[in-house]
């Protein structure tokens, strides 16, 4: 958006002294939820375990817009559902032009030649799942763009869809408003018509949570939920310390501490099983375990490196850093080093990230400070040094738009700490606080917040509902 990307380097690395081989198949597909009651859980069971007698739940009834507001609002989400959908094919030329981080490359290649890199030879650069999902469009030929298009629009509206779920159980009184926050989200919206993971880490995010309540409330329930965190991995790499905060999630809300421990392991147990096969096809291809990619080092390298150390402190933090000249040195070094692999560019890059935190954690220390504010800044950056007045009045009109709904969402974090009904957000929180955590240390900007877009959205819709504040265990004010 304005800033280089944490995956501006395109070239995919490769070896001569690879063989080549068959990328291994990642499930790409999880089973749809049990049927949705009205409430948008299914029959019998609640976000937070049965809700009989409690009066906070009921409390809310009270507070709801009367029916004729409602059917506004309703009128209103739908139209810009609408809209949403249809931004990837009014705003199509990313989707035909560009392909920043190589992930249509990759399709094609594994469309093609049934390999994950370059032809014949492997590649663990970029997580699997994306391109996986991508390369069935490459039979489309010049339309496959529109397959794509098509793709982001129907996860985009399962996102607000999903979103809306959530909210009707969390705050049934601001459900549309939770909705209306994720469908016209400008970041979410910006992203859907480029070929980035965006839509489709946002709605696994969100998928996530939906599924990661109901960890603690039976066996089925356990495994989904460690299989949506493990494709969810598949998709970034950032998510993989979900399956541990899920399987967290799942013990505190089993009830008991056997039975947590018992659905915590069938949870790992099904991540596990998601990520096993990508291990498995690494370790043969690399001759070494790799977790999740082998892009971890340039990303940590980006953002931690003497360059980016002097640029922040003698051009501030408002003038964007551009990578090109970073970019050509990490590649000429590649072609330079005798290392047999990409896994060994891997390991030299975050060596050299480290080497470059241990001389200078002062400017490390400004460095991570200046990720953090960019990742939940408000204001987008210049992409050039002569701005149209048309541009800048959109970035201050996001800026404003971003203000707003994260101080909303500040006092919705409080609400809910300071409650008695914390569980059903607890993955959400720890969702944040793990990609908080993560973009802190390795490169980050505005676009990484892309996943927490419905836990804000939820958060600040919360701020607003009048049983968030009242006394835990009592009922608001009838008033």
């Amino acid at each position: 958006m304005d800033e280089p990307d944490s995956g501006t380097l395109s070239e995919i690395p490769t070896s001569p002294l690879l063989e080549g081989g068959e990328a291994v198949a990642i499930p790409a597909a999880l089973p749809a939820p049990p049927a949705a009651t009205s409430s948008g859980m299914p029959e019998g069971q609640s976000l937070g375990g049965p809700v009989a007698g409690d009066s906070t739940t009921t409390a809310a009834d009270g507070d709801r817009p009367p029916p004729a507001a409602r059917r506004w609002w309703m009128a209103l989400l739908l139209l810009v559902l609408a809209l949403r959908a249809a931004v990837p094919f009014i705003s199509s030329q990313g989707l035909k032009e560009r392909d920043p981080d190589a992930y249509w490359r990759l399709a094609k290649n594994l469309w093609r030649y049934e390999t994950f890199g370059t032809e014949y030879v492997p590649t663990a650069y970029r997580p699997p799942l994306y391109p996986i999902l991508l390369a069935p469009a490459v039979d489309w030929g010049t339309r496959a763009w529109l397959a794509i298009a098509g793709m982001h629009a129907v996860m985009a509206l399962l996102t607000v869809l999903l979103t809306w779920s959530l909210a009707r159980e969390l705050v049934p009184e601001a459900a549309w408003l939770a909705a209306l926050l994720v469908a016209w989200d400008p970041i979410l919206v910006r992203w859907s018509a480029e070929i980035m993971t965006e839509t489709l880490a946002t709605f696994l995010a969100v998928l996530f949570w939906v599924w990661c309540v109901r960890a603690g409330q039976g066996v089925i329930s356990a495994l989904f939920t460690g299989m949506v965190a493990g494709t969810a991995a598949l998709c970034r790499p950032t998510f993989l310390p979900l399956l541990p905060a899920a399987a967290l999630v799942a013990y505190c809300m089993a009830g008991h501490r056997g039975r947590g421990v018992f659905y915590a392991l069938l949870l790992v147990l099904g991540g596990v099983a998601l990520l096993l096969p990508w291990w498995l096809r690494n370790e043969r291809e690399f001759r070494r375990f790799i977790p999740a990619t082998t892009h971890g080092g340039y990303t940590l390298y980006l953002g931690n490196n003497p360059e980016f150390y002097r640029h922040l402190q003698t051009e501030g933090w408002s003038r964007p850093w551009s990578s090109e000249a970073f970019d050509r040195r990490v590649v000429q070094r590649r072609h330079a080093a005798t290392l047999a692999n990409e896994a060994d560019h891997d390991r030299a890059e975050y060596a050299l990230a480290w080497q470059s935190i241990q001389a200078e954690p002062a400017a490390f220390l400004r460095a991570c400070l200046y990720r953090l504010s960019r990742l939940w800044g408000v204001m987008p950056l210049r992409t050039s040094a002569e701005e149209r007045p048309l541009a800048r009045a959109a970035r201050w009109t996001i800026a404003a738009y971003y203000a707003v709904v994260l101080l909303l969402a500040a006092a919705g974090l409080v609400a809910v700490l300071r409650s008695r009904q914390y569980l059903p957000w607890l993955p959400g929180l720890l969702l944040m606080a793990c990609l908080t955590l993560i973009h802190t240390v390795y490169w980050s900007d505005m676009r990484m917040r892309a996943p927490l877009v419905p836990a804000i959205a939820l958060l600040a819709a919360h701020a607003l509902c009048p049983a968030a504040w009242s006394r835990p265990g009592r009922k608001p004010s009838a008033q």
